[in-house]
Parts: C-alpha cells; structure tokens; sequence
C-alpha cells in the first residue's frame, strides 16, 4: 500500500537498530584504543585554541572549544578520522583541528538551526557572526526538490537524493552550502549505531522544473565539493549510487573520479537501480519496485525536515548537557532516546531528573509531525 503523497513528507526506517549487543567503535583493537586516548587526551586539554577562519594566520581570532564543538567530538568522530588517517595520531590531530576551522569558517560549527534556536537550548557561545548557515539562508535553494533526505537504504543508512535537472540557481557557494547543510541534517537523521549516510544522484530529465538552460557541475565546484566530502566527512558516505549519467556528465566524473580515494570507490554504484539497495517500502514510486507516493511540497516538507532536526539536535544536546558536556561521548548516548538505552549511567552525572530529558519533543513519523515516541 502506498502513502499519500499529500500527507507524508519523511519516511523513518521500519525496523530502526535499536536492540544493539555491541556500539559502533566499542571493542577497538589495542592499537586503536591507545590512538584514540592520545586523540582524547589533546582535545581535552582546556588550553586548546583554534582559529576562527581559514588561513587567517592571526592568535588573536583564536577561541577555545564551544559546547557544541566538545559535543561534535564524539569517541565515533575521532575514530572516524583515526581510520581515515590509518591510525596516525600526529595526522588525526592535524586533521580534526582543520575541520575545526574549517567548519568556524564555513558557518557551521553553530550547528546549523540558527541562533535563537541555540539560545532556547541555553547557548550562547556564537563563533563566527558573518557567516552563519541556517534554514532560512538556504531554503531558497531547494523550491524544486533537487536534494531530498528521504527513507533509509537497506542498511538503515538515510538517503540523500540529488536531482541534477531540478536545478533551480545558477552555480554559486550558495550551492555548496546547501549541500553541506544537508549533510549536517542527515547526520541528525542517522539512527542508532548508524555513521553512514546513502547518496542517490539522479540525472534523469523532470521538464519544466528549475531553470529553463540547466548547466552540468563544473570540474571546479565538483572538485570542491569532493575535498570536502573526504577531507571533513570522513567515513561518512556508506553508499553513492548514480543513474541514468549522460554523456557529458560521464566524462566529468570520469575527470573527478582519479581524486577519489580508494576506500570511496568502492561504495560507488553506476547505472544499476535503486531498488538493489533501498527496500521498496522506503522508495518512491518514481523508481523500479518503489511503493512509496511522494510528491514534493516545498513549504511542507522543509517545515517538518528542519522540526525533526531540531527535535533530534535538541535531544543530543541535552544528552550531552546531562553527561557531563565532555568530549568523547558516544554517538549512542548521545541520540538515545530513553534512560534504558544510555549506556552511561545518567543520575551519576545529572542535577535534574533523567527522565527531562526525554520529554516530548516534535518529530516525523512516516511524514505526519507528532509527539515523540
């Protein structure tokens, strides 16, 4: 049976990994428990300061970790970055303090739900007043539904569509970060004991939608935004599916595709449906197998996408308030979503009731915004 397109907007997983024997970077070889520590033990240092922006080269604009940074530094995020350096210590720290940075300098290290959301939570450490990503700076960008966070692969991993020829502005930054802000939402969207996300690009021809001269992405923006996938997402992407290429865009990607990194080849799919890797109740009905009605209503669906953002990045900064506000918390705790299933025990380290955590917040079930289950 398929859902109402008129009425849903977001799909969650059917069965979600929540009965989890063993958490993500748990049981870590010596060798990588001894790493990480080492990792750990120079981020904890409350000396550390970093720049505000990229290759500013001035002390002066340098600031130690906000909360929100502590809590980006998860145990899952600095071994992600361990593994992507094989394991270097020196090149994981070089690495993590570019990111960093970087993310100061992109606007993005707020989090991207904006200054009043940040001080309903009680935050006030704002870096970076000139540019600051959030909803209302890129909504504009998505009127036609070129990307779409949209149902979960078969690995429980979410899905981010990319519509090249719902293409509705000509190619900017702007763009760039439209696209990093919606990989900051889907890493809000990943359940439980899941770090990776699913990337669907389509190129297949919807007339009359976005700009009538539509133009392919250019090797330079392609080449920015690839940097930035491997260099500041590390072991984030699970897997990249591509269909129905043209030619043109074959040979870019033909161009792009000696910059990839090995270990990214091989989550890259060519040519093959979508249904190989998304069950058919997670798929629209555009595609092969897909059972799914969905229409995109640009106002609706942007609505409840950055509610259940909020709702769940509401829900990890309170986990992680109530936990100590330390770097090296697990991903687990910090999205868990009773007392059962924090890891940690949580009245050793709260002032208030465990159970305020986990009070009723919005959230999309199957695209109808309810009370949190």
């Amino acid at each position: 049976m398929s859902l109402n397109s008129k009425d849903k907007v977001f799909v969650h997983p059917k069965d979600a990994p929540y009965n989890i024997k063993e958490k993500l970077y748990e049981n870590l070889s010596s060798k990588e428990e001894a790493n990480y520590k080492k990792v750990l033990e120079y981020f904890s240092d409350s000396g550390l300061k970093l720049g505000v922006k990229e290759n500013a080269g001035e002390k002066d604009n340098e600031l130690g970790l906000s909360s929100i940074e502590k809590m980006w530094l998860s145990r899952d995020c600095m071994m992600r970055y361990l593994r992507a350096c094989n394991l270097d210590v020196d090149e994981t720290i070089k690495r993590l303090k570019s990111s960093i940075v970087w993310r100061r300098s992109f606007g993005i290290s707020n989090g991207i739900y904006g200054e009043e959301f940040l001080k309903n939570l009680g935050i006030f450490e704002i870096i970076n007043h000139e540019n600051v990503i959030k909803p209302e700076v890129v909504k504009g960008e998505n009127e036609t539904g070129k990307q779409l966070i949209f149902g979960y692969d078969k690995e429980n991993r979410p899905l981010l569509y990319l519509f090249n020829e719902k293409e509705n502005t000509e190619g900017s930054h702007r763009q760039v970060e439209f696209l990093i802000f919606m990989l900051e939402i889907i890493i809000d969207y990943m359940p439980l004991n899941v770090d990776k996300l699913g990337l669907c690009v389509d190129f297949k021809k919807f007339p009359g939608v976005g700009l009538k001269k539509k133009k392919n992405p250019s090797v330079k923006l392609m080449k920015e935004i690839l940097s930035i996938l491997q260099y500041h997402y590390p072991e984030r992407l699970g897997l990249a599916a591509f269909y129905e290429i043209p030619i043109l865009v074959n040979v870019l990607l033909k161009i792009c595709y000696p910059f990839v990194d090995p270990y990214t080849k091989k989550k890259c799919h060519f040519g093959e449906e979508f249904g190989e890797f998304i069950g058919s109740d997670q798929l629209i009905t555009l595609y092969k197998g897909g059972s799914v009605d969905f229409e995109y209503n640009h106002e609706i669906y942007w609505e409840a996408l950055i509610k259940n953002g909020q709702s769940k990045k509401r829900l990890q900064y309170r986990n992680f308030n109530r936990l100590g506000g330390k770097i090296g918390l697990t991903e687990f705790d910090l999205k868990a979503e009773t007392p059962e299933r924090l890891s940690i025990n949580i009245n050793s380290t709260m002032k208030a009731n465990p159970d305020q955590i986990f009070e009723k917040e919005y959230e999309v079930v199957e695209g109808e915004v309810t009370a949190a289950r």
